[in-house]
């Protein structure tokens, strides 16, 4: 069952309210993102023990030219750093908090619930594995940004992959059906910004980034987007079916 099916979002039409509290199923909103980034952790250790010379060398000649890149241009480098905001702890936690707390007072309790697992779990499983993998970050003079912990994975991709996917997921069924496409793809447009920030800056290497995206989106389980697709699929049928 997925997270969509626990709390019936997949049932909502266009403009629908939250599913009640009740409808919470906290062993289901845990086991699958749980389980899946278990079995992907379990592959990383090894995977990074094993990864060959050329894919090193690839990394590492990807992140001196993105470094030298960004260092040349002022604003170039200033427009990465905006954007690397959008995906640091501060401001996450932030968003999340804030989002959250409006939606308990709003009695969107299980979006809100939704959000923080989300939001906490992937922040766990990030810190976990950078502990396990610890990977050394690129290191460059001068230094265009001051990131803390080890490289792998990039906790800016993962975590941004996994909230901002899930207040998409959230949101979305509130949206007509055309719109949720372009909502989508802005999203994803931004996200993608956010993880490569991290190598034109050089505090991340192209592997960190690959792996903290794919993480994110294991948490955030990609059967939830069936839940938007079958809503608009529901939707189309149903406006066949008036003008036959």
């Amino acid at each position: 069952m997925s997270v969509f099916e626990t709390l019936r979002v997949g049932g909502w039409r266009s403009g629908a309210g939250d599913p009640p509290v009740g409808h919470v199923g906290w062993p289901a909103l845990l086991a699958r993102p749980v389980l899946g980034v278990s079995a992907t952790c379990a592959l990383l250790l090894p995977a990074e023990m094993m990864v060959g010379d050329a894919v090193r060398d690839l990394d590492r000649d990807l992140a001196v030219d993105a470094h030298r890149f960004t260092a040349s241009e002022r604003v170039v480098h200033l427009a990465f750093q905006i954007v690397t905001f959008f995906g640091s702890t501060v401001w996450l936690t932030l968003m999340v908090g804030l989002t959250a707390v409006s939606w308990v007072r709003k009695r969107r309790t299980p979006a809100a619930a939704l959000l923080l697992v989300t939001a906490i779990g992937s922040a766990v499983v990030c810190r976990t594995i950078k502990l396990v993998i610890s990977r050394d970050r690129p290191s460059f003079v001068p230094a265009l940004a001051d990131p803390y912990g080890s490289s792998f994975p990039s906790g800016h991709a993962m975590q941004s992959v996994a909230i901002y996917g899930v207040l998409l997921l959230i949101v979305a069924p509130r949206l007509a059906p055309r719109a949720r496409w372009a909502v989508l793809a802005s999203v994803a447009g931004f996200v993608a910004a956010i993880a490569i920030s991290r190598v034109m800056l050089g505090v991340h290497y192209l592997s960190d980034i690959t792996v903290g995206v794919a993480l994110g989106l294991v948490w955030l389980d990609p059967l939830l987007l069936e839940g938007v697709r079958g809503d608009a699929t529901r939707e189309g049928k149903a406006a066949g079916r008036r003008s036959a």
